[in-house]
């Protein structure tokens, strides 16, 4: 309702330099350059909060088409309240650095990369991936990595072909190394890639 208010604008550059064939072999990027910081115009405030349901024959109601939760309570309050314009606090997106190498070996292609994050306090995210490099191979790939104080794995598939990418890849994320083995933070995504 309030056309650009609360919306803010940011910019990255990069490069990727390209190998004989036309694959990426190196890059870099600075990411997240400040053009106009977003301060949001609303807050979305909870109060003693809480939700609860309980349910039986979970199947059973799938089956038959009907709200698998057959009783739930709420109790506590959520509102949203305007800002006043000099309280509205700057989202922060901190300035980064960061680059890839690939490294191409028998088989698969090994990439690492890294982000030098401009933050208080200022820290390093790393990552390595694991890709085929030749049908059918390359249409799977591993990862492990450390971002911003977490820990992830992921496992993808991916179908390449000339003028689009079809990619779906699940990922894990805790808080040690050990911690990506398990469920509690299991995602999965889904990717549309067009170009040529």
């Amino acid at each position: 309702d309030e056309g650009f208010e609360g919306q803010g604008f940011n910019i990255s550059l990069g490069v990727v330099k390209p190998d004989s064939s036309g694959r990426p072999l190196y890059g870099g990027a600075i990411n997240n350059i400040p053009l106009v910081a977003a301060r949001p115009g609303y807050a979305f405030e909870i109060e003693q909060f809480r939700f609860e349901f309980e349910t039986d024959d979970l199947l059973d109601r799938f089956e038959e088409g009907l709200d698998p939760f057959d009783t739930d309570t709420s109790e506590g309050d959520a509102d949203v309240r305007t800002l006043d314009p000099s309280d509205r606090p700057r989202v922060h997106m901190p300035v980064s650095v960061s680059g890839f190498y690939r490294f191409a070996v028998p088989v698969v292609d090994v990439i690492p990369s890294a982000e030098l994050v401009f933050d208080d306090p200022f820290r390093l995210n790393a990552a390595v991936a694991v890709e085929g490099n030749f049908f059918p191979v390359n249409m799977l790939s591993v990862g492990f990595g450390h971002r911003n104080w977490l820990w992830y794995g992921s496992a993808g598939l991916r179908i390449p072909l000339r003028v689009f990418e079809l990619a779906m890849q699940v990922q894990s994320v805790g808080t040690e190394p050990k911690g990506v083995f398990n469920t509690h933070g299991l995602g999965a995504t889904v990717s549309l890639a067009l170009g040529y």
